[in-house]
Order: C-alpha cells, then sequence, then structure tokens
C-alpha cells in the first residue's frame, strides 16, 4: 500500500473493513503512511519460513467507520492480540 496523500483508503484491504481512512505514522511535523514486513517465524517442524505479511507500524493513526466504533481490535490476527486499538 503506498500514498502520495495525507491519508490513504484501505477499503480492499482483508481484515480492515472498519478502517476508513489510514493516516500514518507520525514523525516530525506530517503524517506518513507506511507498511512494514510482519514475519510470522520459522517452522522448526518443516524446517522452513512462514509467510511474511504485510502490517501497519504501531503508532499508526486510523479512522474508524461509525459502525465500527465499539471495536477493541482490527485486523485479520486480531483473534490472538494483535492489532490493538487506542481511542484518542
Amino acid at each position: 500500500m503506498y500514498s502520495d496523500k495525507p491519508a490513504a483508503g484501505v477499503e480492499e484491504v482483508l481484515g480492515l473493513e472498519c478502517v476508513d481512512e489510514v493516516y500514518g505514522v507520525f514523525e516530525g511535523d506530517i503524517f506518513k503512511v507506511r507498511m512494514v514486513d510482519f514475519g510470522l517465524g520459522f517452522s522448526e517442524v518443516c524446517r522452513r519460513r512462514r509467510p511474511m505479511l504485510k502490517a501497519l507500524p504501531q503508532g499508526t493513526a486510523l479512522r474508524l467507520k461509525s459502525t465500527c466504533k465499539d471495536v477493541a481490535a482490527i485486523g485479520i490476527l486480531s483473534e490472538i492480540g494483535f492489532g490493538s486499538l487506542y481511542k484518542v
């Protein structure tokens, strides 16, 4: 995902159905929209690396849709503790 605007839309991203806009991480005096690679580790049994996922970095500012104001976490890994939200 890339945006040369101050905010990015994520309507078609799996797991981010509740997100209206992504403002990014505040750096200096502007917000920067970025993505990071999130590794799921290494399987000792299979002796191979697990997949890499694209993720929003910690501290990313989001605007939630009005229908999702009571959610505590978002994303495809929210069931296991990732993607928690701090509402301001």
